[in-house]
């Protein structure tokens, strides 16, 4: 069979595209499978299925399998002397897999399609609820847009003055005349109330199939009233109505205008730059066309209660002057594998879970429980988890676990960065390494805070990943370019680079916390195609250091070097034993436009660790 390694006793991997979703075997029950009667023993926390798997086939001498689909997908497995196939069958149950037996009898691992296919619509559900609403929104800005502003502008402010004259005199019969023109308003008030909102309407009735997917796609859609190669025309008469709708704004009539939009399908919502200008003088008027928030999808779950019901009173140990739980990563924050392992070193139970580097909301496991059910009732009570007993295994997974297999992050991918962050430390290369290969839901979840648990500085991720995998994309060569502090014309980029790079423009230009300069107001000239001769990306950067002195009291933080020696001294002095370590900080700012004092920022910061070095205070240092 094309793409599988068959050795007796160790896992193979199913290639073969076209097992994909058991389309070539049949399902079996593996507690009839003789071999697999054997006990096993097996610590594994947060691991890859493929691992799982293999220690099984190795301590059953059987071969096993899984589709290199799910091989990735983690398990925490906690149990002695348990029956191989009865492990197995409900770590598969756990995670919605399944065991089949292909055409030669060997068993392997897969994921039914509809269970796949499922999955994947329940992961992107709240998004395509966020489309769904946006485009009932755009469909009623482009009726209302219809009718010329001027005229919209108009009638708007009749009804609000109407609506005022009644408010004051109240005449009989007022109220239903108040009635009928506030719903006569609301036929009007998306696309009358502001200028940047008609303008949407205009807009998207002329776009095509293709701009309508660079628009889903979280692109940056630009218009203009002067005539720019990539922009859609906006009306001639838009600087007529700049004047109708904002009067005060500007020293003297406006003479030119574009308007900048963007889908943001995290959110649901549409942003908005509308940039007036008038001789020298620039306005930009922003706007935010929230579509609202999407409804979690309602899942039938066993009541709290009833998930602890069967869970025995088996007696959790306690440890004389146990030391607070220590997180391993670099968040104060613990995951439910974390948890899970300061459960099985304490109580006599079988534990099987699905595992993601999601931190929970607790970081102590529940120490103060007696008895596993006490624990378990007070996790599912106070964490998105699921417990239930099963033949005697403790069974978990967490509740959002569709949408977690979408955007966890493999484990030996993390795995690889966190060793070289706690050996070398990291540098920008690593984290344009990463960002490069994230998936859109992976960066949706590593851009949001304790989105994931890690063992290095995600610092870099926030707000920054279009930088970063524009720098991932550069050669050897021109990143050297750019570490001489020589600026790399954007003519020489290649025509993903040229791609990425106005990736990185876009996003800046519409996230308000990144610097950008005068780009928004310069947008006719930043979109010239005549002026990209003039495009450049550059690079600045700098380190400095920091020393962390530590006490069991207190933690202490320098970058003065002979702050922290008289520090150290006085410790010494006092007999007081410390915890020494020193920081080592990189800040990098990438710059994409004319150049450095007129381009979009990107600034780029991280901490890494230069020594560990426990000690009774000295002055040696």
């Amino acid at each position: 069979m094309r793409g599988v390694r068959f050795i007796c006793g160790i896992v193979w991997v199913v290639c073969w595209a076209g097992l994909v979703g058991g389309a070539c075997g049949q399902s079996v029950n593996l507690s009839q499978v003789e071999s697999l009667q054997k006990p096993v023993s097996l610590r594994l926390k947060m691991r890859p299925l493929r691992e799982l798997v293999n220690q099984i086939a190795q301590q059953t001498n059987t071969t096993l399998g899984v589709i290199q689909a799910i091989e990735q997908y983690k398990v925490t497995v906690f149990v002695t002397n348990r029956p191989a196939s009865t492990v197995l069958n409900l770590v598969a149950q756990q995670l919605s897999l399944e065991w089949q037996r292909d055409s030669q009898g060997r068993y392997f691992l897969t994921e039914p399609t509809r269970v796949r296919e499922a999955r994947l619509k329940l992961a992107r559900a709240a998004e395509q609820q966020h489309r769904n609403r946006a485009m009932e929104r755009l469909r009623r800005l482009q009726q209302q847009a219809q009718t010329d502003f001027t005229t919209l502008h108009a009638r708007l402010k009749q009804l609000d003055a109407e609506q005022d004259r009644l408010q004051a005199l109240q005449p009989s019969g007022w109220m239903d005349t108040m009635s009928q023109l506030a719903q006569a308003r609301a036929q009007i008030a998306d696309a009358a109330e502001t200028l940047p909102r008609y303008l949407l309407g205009k807009l998207t009735t002329q776009w095509s199939p293709e701009q309508w997917a660079r628009f889903w796609n979280g692109q940056a859609m630009l218009a203009s009233t002067k005539p720019i190669p990539i922009a859609l025309s906006l009306p001639a008469d838009l600087v007529q109505w700049l004047a109708l709708w904002s009067p005060n704004s500007f020293d003297r009539p406006p003479d030119s205008a574009l308007v900048l939009a963007r889908w943001d399908g995290e959110s649901g919502a549409i942003h908005l730059f509308l940039i007036a200008r008038a001789g020298e003088q620039s306005l930009i008027f922003t706007e935010t066309v929230s579509v609202g928030e999407a409804s979690a999808p309602e899942s039938a779950r066993p009541a709290l209660a009833e998930q602890a019901l069967d869970v025995p009173e088996t007696p959790i140990r306690r440890r004389p002057n146990e030391p607070p739980f220590q997180s391993p990563y670099v968040q104060p924050v613990a995951t439910l594998a974390d948890h899970l392992e300061w459960l099985a070193e304490r109580c006599d139970v079988a534990i099987i879970a699905d595992a993601f580097r999601l931190p929970l909301r607790m970081l102590e496991p529940h120490r103060n429980a007696r008895t596993l059910r006490e624990w378990v009732q007070n996790l599912t009570r106070e964490e998105p988890v699921e417990a239930t007993y099963q033949d005697g295994f403790l069974l978990l997974c967490h509740r959002d676990r569709d949408t977690l297999l979408t955007n966890e992050i493999d484990e030996p991918t993390l795995e690889t960065i966190e060793q070289r962050a706690q050996s070398d430390g990291l540098s920008l290369d690593d984290y344009a390494a990463l960002a490069y290969q994230l998936t859109r839901e992976q960066q949706q979840r590593l851009e949001t805070p304790n989105g994931y648990a890690l063992r290095f500085d995600p610092a870099p991720f926030h707000n920054s990943i279009p930088a970063l995998r524009f720098w991932a994309s550069l050669t050897a060569t021109q990143k050297q370019t750019a570490r001489e502090r020589q600026p790399i014309a954007y003519l020489t980029l290649s025509a993903v680079q040229q791609r990425l790079f106005w990736d990185a423009i876009e996003h800046a230009l519409m996230t308000p916390t990144l610097p950008t300069d005068d780009l928004l107001t310069t947008l006719d000239q930043l979109y010239d195609p005549e002026s990209q001769a003039n495009l450049a990306f550059y690079l600045d950067f700098w380190k400095n250091f920091s020393f962390e002195v530590s006490t069991e009291q207190v933690k202490l933080v320098f970058e003065d070097v002979e702050d922290y020696q008289k520090t150290l001294q006085e410790f010494a002095a006092s007999g007081v034993s410390v915890a020494v370590q020193e920081r080592e900080r990189h800040s990098y700012s990438l710059y994409f436009g004319f150049e450095a004092n007129r381009a979009a920022r990107y600034p780029i910061a991280w901490q890494s660790p230069r020594s560990r070095v426990p000690e009774s205070a000295s002055t040696d240092r």
